[in-house]
């Protein structure tokens, strides 16, 4: 731990542990924000996307993290709400 005389701040060299990061309201801001403008300029910065979702997702945005690295579509949205979800099928299981 360090202690920027000037400020009286303290910076961390070790980073914490995720149980941690995730009860952290600044930290959580900070990665959806990055998130959020990664999201937004796709496809361009799948490269962005995949660096910052190797060091964790947030919650918040984790369904639309997930499509952008899997490079799903609005044509592929479109096709999975056209096939019949609810009625039922001899192979359901439940």
């Amino acid at each position: 731990i360090k202690v920027n005389e000037n400020e009286n701040a303290i910076s961390q060299d070790v980073p914490l542990p995720f149980a941690i990061l995730e009860k952290d309201i600044d930290y959580q801001f900070h990665r959806i924000h990055i998130f959020k403008r990664a999201l937004f300029c796709m496809p361009y910065s799948f490269p962005v996307l995949l660096r910052q979702a190797k060091k964790d997702i947030p919650p918040f945005l984790r369904g639309d993290i997930w499509a952008g690295l899997l490079k799903v579509t609005k044509q592929d949205e479109d096709e999975y709400s056209s096939v019949d979800q609810t009625s039922p099928h001899p192979t359901d299981k439940q």
